[in-house]
């Protein structure tokens, strides 16, 4: 709600989802929660990306496809009959919601500002595969491509404590952190280059 009250005079949001934040429920739940959510922003552009390094995994969330078991997990029987379609034995995701979202093959460890500043950054259950110094390099990344009023939002066993200053926790909100204003200088890092096989082992998730 506070991110809604501060940005009520902004028209244009834009999220991401890197990893496995693409392939598993919990994001794609925000998907489909879009039309209802955003009704009452009708003049918003909004823009929403989701990033994997296997582009397999991509192809599988343009289908919008799921299983039984997959849709049975937090998500209501009264939105799956409206927002999905049987297929089989599958279900699908409705056409108009998968056409809302963007899909970006992308390497978390490698520079990826590319793609811009985001509102809203999903980063959940990605740092859990990471050692301590990948962490810390991939939040510090993050915290350059998030607007300075944006929300990145970690895994429920993930967190920015003892990683980085570059963040700070927002109340009573368990994963959610905003950006923390610290000068550069005082910015921690760490000076990790992961050779090519490490990248393929690690950030192929």
């Amino acid at each position: 709600m506070r991110f809604r009250c501060r940005r009520a005079k902004v028209t244009a949001a834009r999220q991401i989802a890197p990893g496995p934040s693409v392939r598993a429920p919990q994001p794609r739940s925000k998907r489909r929660e879009k039309p209802r959510r955003f009704r009452r922003f009708p003049l918003w552009r909004i823009e929403i990306i989701a990033t994997d390094l296997s582009q397999g995994v991509l192809e599988k969330s343009k289908a919008g496809l799921y299983s039984q078991f997959e849709v049975q997990h937090g998500l209501p029987i009264q939105m799956l009959l409206k927002y999905f379609k049987q297929v089989g034995e599958l279900w699908q995701i409705n056409a108009d919601i998968r056409a809302m979202v963007q899909h970006r093959q992308l390497n978390l460890l490698h520079d990826f500002s590319q793609l811009g500043v985001f509102d809203l950054i999903f980063c959940r259950n990605v740092l859990i595969y990471f050692d301590q110094r990948t962490k810390t390099s991939v939040l510090n990344r993050l915290a350059k491509t998030i607007e300075a009023d944006g929300f990145l939002m970690l895994g429920a066993a993930e967190t920015v404590f003892g990683l980085t200053n570059v963040f700070k926790p927002m109340a009573e909100r368990r994963a959610v952190y905003q950006p923390n204003e610290v000068p550069a200088a005082s910015v921690r890092t760490s000076a990790f280059v992961a050779p090519a096989s490490a990248v393929t082992a690690t950030a192929g998730i």
